[in-house]
């Protein structure tokens, strides 16, 4: 079932020059699997007006940290790189078609 939630950044790591690594946190996590996305809101950005889809990279159940890996490429992607610790982010979860791993545990890809 999707869910809206507001996640607190807890890291926000710049791996080069366009591309970022954003750790959110929350303490309602909901089951996130394989192949599923997020729907990220992007405040404080006078022509981003709709959400932007941003795939999964990591989730840490145990903790309530969702990954994202963000290629920054207009606006929207580049307000997400420029927020910083502690930061409110509202996020739509999970969305999509998730695939399951196959059972001998050697994915093709």
């Amino acid at each position: 079932m999707k869910k809206l939630i507001d996640f607190t950044v807890t890291e926000n790591k710049r791996l080069n020059h366009d591309t970022i690594l954003l750790v959110l946190h929350s303490e309602e996590l909901p089951e996130i699997q394989p192949g599923q996305f997020v729907n990220v809101r992007v405040d404080h950005s006078p022509s981003t007006f709709l959400r932007r889809p941003i795939s999964v990279h990591d989730v840490d159940e145990a903790h309530g940290l969702l990954y994202l890996f963000i290629k920054i490429v207009g606006c929207g992607t580049s307000t997400l790189g420029d927020l910083q610790i502690g930061d409110k982010v509202n996020v739509m979860l999970p969305l999509g078609n998730h695939f399951s791993i196959p059972a001998s545990g050697r994915p093709l890809l």
